[in-house]
């Protein structure tokens, strides 16, 4: 992953070897040591850029031996598909423990990876990990993955592959027993027979779509699409999905949704169908709850067999984005149907997540006292200190206290303890990097922001944390752009009011206040609670000329917020000095004090 982001910015890394290869803590790989690193010199045939990237490196051999790859050892032009080849030989040292090519002297090591073949993996590996080594260390580039992403997938794909035989595996014994255990005086082992326990988070399936066009080519579209839906949802690190293959099992036959929730050991199901007419395609897709048979969610997408890759995209983007936030509104129903004798961290921290959401004061402070119970059972627990960061960074931005700086320092606090501890789950980066951007720390927030978006493409709350990021720093284009993306990917997500006061304020940011009252309107007739809304509804309601309506929202906030004045306002917001200054103006125009 780091690799490939790194050649996605135009990087070369051109010393992949293990030494650069560090081990955090909490288990976590990290690439070090671009000290021999080289930038693009043109664009890359990496994703968005047009030709390929050529380091420009004659005569001169940068590099370790044994690691590098052919064209680096004899100082020719150099790509991305030459750390790939790097990787590739960390990769064969991991699993086999020599390295592919050896020699009595470096010189002798640089001939055999330019000349020699490389050795065989052992026969006990599958055969799709040696694929993988194989394709990777080709002599010439060509032949080679094209791009580090394209290698990561198939390693993930892979994995998925041998968690879903292993499972086969495990159901097929399951079968066996249970089916002996049908005859008279059998003797079954009780471990055996039993399902696999519900894990400690979101659990699903998704399960193979029906065909309901009588056409058998349109069964490949039909897998396709469920291929990459499972794909799409495995990236969720806080989502426990089952592999395809163990989902695929289930292809037409007729089962309950409760005995398939029960031998998967999933708490959801995601079913679908596709049905065609002409050159248009539906495709219908609905989620369930395994325990009653719940819907908790349904929607159907049309669109043109002609564009039929992009609807595919389409369709994964959209579901992937949707069934974030409805399976945990449904965790959180979950959670508060457990006694609390039964309760664990996660439970504890999926009861505050519905609290967190309001952005009010009282459910933040319910949130707190939830998600401490939470941090009593699991001290390192990051989601839990992550929502408790948010909660603090909530307090300050609202002017819920007067003393605005503690609670900034409280939240980065506990969002660096959870950072410390989680560095790659995307819900964990977003919020530690709306913390970020509410303590002003613009490069960190953006940084841990883009890294959740790479992880989960399809995460409706990071768009909109980089909408606001981007709202914060004056730039109204951008932020429209995520804002809207966020809305599209998640349309019934609980923070979409957010979403509307975020549209609002890159309306400001614009210097548009109509429409921004419009956006601030919205989300306050969703959230009537959230009174907060009013600092920036009133101001621009007398922006835009209705200066009657901007009075009625002024006196609904001076009875939220007594004793409010423009120097508290500027302390918690977290805008650019020039809109501070307007929207300042504007409140003492409507009578705010300026201290």
């Amino acid at each position: 992953d780091a690799l490939a982001t790194a050649h996605e910015a135009g990087i070369l890394h051109r010393d992949i070897k293990p030494e650069n290869i560090l081990i955090a803590k909490s288990g976590y790989a990290k690439l070090v040591d671009f000290g021999i690193a080289k930038l693009a010199e043109t664009a890359t045939d990496i994703p968005g850029r047009t030709a390929p990237t050529v380091v420009t490196q004659f005569g001169v051999v940068v590099g370790t031996a044994g690691y590098m790859s052919p064209e680096q050892t004899s100082g020719g032009q150099l790509d991305s598909r030459s750390d790939i080849f790097s990787f590739a030989v960390v990769l064969y040292e991991l699993l086999s423990g020599v390295p592919p090519f050896t020699g009595a002297s470096a010189a002798e090591t640089a001939r055999a990876v330019i000349h020699e073949p490389m050795r065989s993996l052992p026969n006990e590996l599958p055969t799709g990990v040696r694929m993988i080594v194989e394709k990777a260390l080709e002599k010439n580039p060509a032949d080679r993955y094209q791009t580090m992403r394209d290698l990561v997938v198939d390693l993930r794909r892979l994995a998925r592959r041998q968690i879903g035989e292993a499972s086969e595996e495990a159901s097929a014994q399951i079968r066996a027993y249970r089916i002996a255990a049908q005859a008279p005086e059998a003797h079954v082992d009780s471990q055996l027979m039993q399902n696999p326990p519900l894990p400690d988070k979101p659990s699903i399936a998704v399960l193979p779509f029906d065909n309901m066009s009588g056409d058998p080519d349109q069964e490949y579209f039909a897998d396709a699409v469920v291929e990459t839906l499972t794909a799409e949802l495995s990236r969720i690190r806080d989502f426990f999905v089952i592999a395809r293959n163990s989902a695929f099992v289930y292809k037409g036959k007729a089962k309950n949704v409760l005995e398939i929730g029960r031998e998967l050991g999933v708490a959801y199901l995601l079913e679908g169908s596709v049905q065609r007419a002409g050159s248009r395609v539906r495709i219908t897709v609905q989620l369930i709850e395994t325990e009653g048979a719940t819907h908790v969610w349904a929607k159907h997408f049309d669109g043109s067999l002609n564009d039929i890759f992009d609807l595919q995209d389409t369709i994964t983007a959209q579901v992937a984005g949707a069934l974030q936030p409805s399976i945990r509104l449904a965790e959180i129903e979950r959670s508060r149907r457990k006694r609390p004798q039964n309760m664990s961290a996660y439970d504890y921290t999926m009861r505050a997540l519905s609290h967190v959401w309001m952005l009010e004061k009282e459910e933040a402070r319910h949130a707190l006292d939830l998600l401490r119970k939470a941090l009593e059972i699991d001290p390192d627990y990051p989601l839990a200190l992550a929502l408790a960061a948010w909660c603090h960074a909530q307090t300050s931005v609202y002017n819920w206290v007067e003393d605005v700086e503690t609670q900034k320092a409280e939240a980065l606090s506990l969002a660096e303890r959870a950072a410390n501890l989680s560095t790659d789950d995307p819900l964990v980066l977003t919020i530690l990097g709306m913390v970020h951007t509410l303590a002003r720390n613009y490069g960190t927030a953006r940084v841990l922001l883009e890294r959740a978006i790479a992880l989960d493409p399809n995460s409706a709350w990071a768009c909109s944390r980089l909408g606001w990021l981007a709202a914060y720093t004056d730039r109204a284009e951008e932020a429209h752009s995520y804002f809207d993306k966020a809305l599209r990917l998640s349309p019934v997500d609980p923070m979409n009011f957010n979403n509307y006061v975020g549209l609002g304020l890159a309306f400001q940011v614009a210097g548009d206040d109509g429409a921004a009252a419009e956006m601030f309107q919205r989300a306050l007739d969703e959230r009537p609670n959230a009174h907060w809304i009013h600092r920036q509804l009133a101001p621009a309601l007398l922006g835009a000329g209705k200066e009657q309506e901007a009075r009625k929202s002024f006196k609904a906030l001076l009875a939220a917020y007594p004793g409010f004045s423009i120097k508290r306002y500027k302390e918690a917001m977290v805008l650019s000095p020039r809109l501070l200054d307007r929207v300042g103006e504007q409140l003492a125009r409507l009578g705010l004090p300026e201290d």
